[in-house]
């Protein structure tokens, strides 16, 4: 007997339901396979534990489930890059903030005396020139010297209290009794400032109102504060502090009992190396010991003739130059013969030499180890018998002690509680009347003018000092140590 079988069910399903059921979804499933392969969406559940995460005052985003048949969404774009400021731009922002902050408490002085300078006064500037804080000078008078440099005279402006007046003078007239001096000058736009040597009131009459300053400014390239001086005009003002004392001349050269004379001293002498602007420098020194009967040679050089024109024209009424005038008034009331000035110019190819500062110092008292000079002819002749004076300088003089010297800034004011007297004896001091002392060799000019001459100045504590005595003086007194015995180096 034959059996047919039949299709077996599977549950209540039919195979061929089946088949069918499988048919309809190889569509979708090659839809699926061509699809790129992306992020896929968080459940539910990921959202739930996301809003969980955040607090709920943030907002969310909803997540929803994407649509059947929608294409699957893009990539978010990626986050910008972070921009990094540049630290110069930084600081330029700063420097420009605190720019902005100083000109609206302390003012300007690019314009006029009148529009901003009371201002400046009012903020402080009424106690007077002093060494903590910079008052405004007014600009009183402007003379031509060259194309590049000139002469300034400042005099400290109405509004100034009376005690403040009275210190401005007590100041000026100490710092003129102890010697050398300078002053601060301030670039107010770049806060940087530079020393300035005021030129002596060498005519002998002293100015009415005392507080006056004559500046020598010279134009140089990169001089900030020079540029600025260059547009001062009358009535604009200048910040200035000090003044700031260097060294006593008069009292390293030994002083003839205060009493002025126009007589040759006969042995002290000052021989100043002024190299440009130096020239300051060399007026204040001659101006502190040709009263006391001491005589002054002094070396100029510049670099170009306009800078000294006149100088060798006879008479001195006519002089245009207002630094000519001044060497012509001395060379007035003390005589030629005790003040001495030999020009040197770059541009003339002549220049100040070892041959003639030997001619200046040799010159003194003839009392040269190898022969003496005869200026301006050049001659020697033989000295037979020379007995060189010994040195008696007390190694532990304020003054006149090489160690000490080397380590020192400045001298401290006469009258002062660290003041000290010289401690060195010699044999003038019972025939002339004078304390012991040295002659002097003064360099002044740009720093290497200083060091070739004498050497650079050394740093230490905050403050420049002279260091060691080197450069080409340095080999004059190696040299011929007995001549250089008696005289001194300063840097200026």
């Amino acid at each position: 007997m034959r059996h047919t079988v039949k299709p077996s069910l599977l549950g209540n399903v039919s195979t061929g339901t089946i088949q069918r059921w499988i048919c309809s979804l190889q569509p979708r499933l090659q839809h699926h396979i061509k699809q790129p392969l992306t992020a896929s969406e968080p459940t539910d559940i990921q959202s739930i534990r996301w809003q969980r995460t955040f607090s709920s005052s943030r907002p969310h985003r909803k997540l929803t489930p994407p649509q059947k048949g929608a294409p699957s969404p893009s990539p978010p774009p990626p986050p910008p890059p972070k921009t990094r400021r540049s630290p110069l731009l930084l600081l330029t922002l700063a420097v420009l903030a605190g720019s902005a902050v100083y000109w609206a408490t302390a003012g300007s002085t690019s314009g006029s005396f009148d529009d901003n300078g009371q201002r400046r006064l009012a903020a402080g500037g009424g106690i007077g020139l002093n060494k903590e804080t910079f008052v405004p000078f007014a600009v009183v008078a402007r003379e031509e010297v060259s194309p590049t440099a000139f002469v300034l005279t400042l005099r400290l402006p109405e509004g100034v209290s009376d005690e403040g007046r009275t210190r401005t003078v007590d100041a000026i007239k100490a710092a003129w009794q102890h010697g050398l001096w300078s002053v601060e000058v301030k670039q107010p736009q770049l806060q940087i400032a530079r020393d300035y040597t005021p030129l002596p009131n060498v005519d002998g009459v002293p100015n009415e109102d005392g507080t006056e300053m004559r500046l020598f400014v010279r134009v140089v390239h990169g001089g900030e504060v020079s540029r600025y001086l260059s547009r001062r005009t009358v009535g604009s003002t200048v910040d200035v502090r000090g003044p700031r004392l260097s060294f006593d001349v008069a009292a390293r050269v030994g002083e003839a009992g205060g009493k002025e004379t126009t007589t040759k001293g006969g042995e002290k002498q000052v021989v100043v190396l002024a190299g440009g602007t130096g020239i300051s420098t060399a007026l204040q020194a001659a101006h502190a010991v040709l009263g006391q009967g001491t005589s002054v040679s002094i070396l100029w050089a510049n670099r170009q003739a306009d800078d000294s024109i006149g100088l060798n024209e006879t008479g001195n009424g006519a002089a245009v130059n207002p630094v000519v005038r001044d060497i012509k008034a001395l060379q007035s009331r003390y005589g030629s013969d005790r003040v001495h000035i030999h020009n040197f110019v770059d541009a003339q190819q002549t220049w100040i030499t070892e041959a003639s500062v030997r001619k200046s110092i040799e010159g003194t008292d003839g009392a040269a180890s190898g022969g003496s000079w005869y200026w301006p002819w050049g001659k020697t002749q033989k000295k037979t018998a020379v007995v060189p004076q010994p040195d008696t300088t007390n190694p532990t003089c304020v003054y006149h002690s090489p160690r000490m010297l080397e380590r020192m800034e400045a001298d401290v004011l006469r009258g002062s509680p660290k003041a000290k007297k010289c401690s060195c004896g010699t044999t003038a001091e019972s025939t002339t009347g004078q304390a012991g002392g040295k002659n002097l060799v003064l360099v002044s000019g740009p720093d290497g003018f200083i060091a070739a001459w004498a050497g650079p100045k050394t740093w230490a504590g905050g403050q420049e000092r002279q260091g060691p005595m080197s450069g080409i003086l340095g080999h004059m007194a190696a040299k011929d140590p007995q001549t250089f015995a008696k005289w001194q180096v300063l840097k200026l």
